[in-house]
């Protein structure tokens, strides 16, 4: 069924003087009202229209997954697979802040494994060393968790990323 133009504004002019209405009705209720209306008060007083629920139907066609342009995992290939862990222990013995150290572990799972092992102290220990006017670190915190509390960017009080003041820089 097709409108005419002349059909659809009368209707929606009609829309328009209902709306009106219910806003003189509204103020004409509320004249004397002393608190104040919060936002969604006055979207549910004038909304003509009802949300419409959301489906939960899956789009059709084709979708492109993300995971294959953005792949993260180190694959086997990589250069840092075969590195021998003296050169990779040398490296690290050589950074000289304690936060080089700590994105160099993160950087594969074959560093991460072998510089977070408790037979690597020493690296996190030299390298810790090498900050000048460094509270000394608890003894229930590991020198890669200490690394991470006083130089990274993460809180640990509430779990989050954020920009944070770090004191010793």
């Amino acid at each position: 069924m097709v409108k005419t133009v002349e059909e659809r504004q009368t209707r929606y002019e009609e829309q328009i003087e209902q709306r009106l209405a219910r806003l003189v009705e509204f103020a004409a209720a509320n004249h004397d009202n002393q608190h104040r209306r919060t936002t969604e008060d006055l979207r549910k007083a004038f909304s003509p229209a009802k949300p419409v629920p959301a489906t939960s139907r899956q789009p059709k066609g084709r979708q492109t997954r993300l995971h294959h342009y953005f792949n993260t995992r180190t694959s086997k290939e990589s250069p840092l697979w075969h590195i021998p862990t003296d050169i990779l222990l040398e490296i690290a013995s050589h950074l000289t802040h304690p936060l080089d150290l700590l994105h160099y572990s993160w950087t594969s799972t074959v560093a991460r494994g072998t510089l977070m092992s408790r037979r690597h102290r020493s690296i996190w220990q030299v390298v810790l060393r090498r900050v000048p006017d460094l509270p000394p670190r608890p003894e229930d915190l590991s020198e890669p968790l200490y690394t991470a509390l006083v130089f990274g960017q993460h809180c640990f009080v509430r779990r989050l990323s954020s920009e944070l003041h770090n004191f010793f820089d």
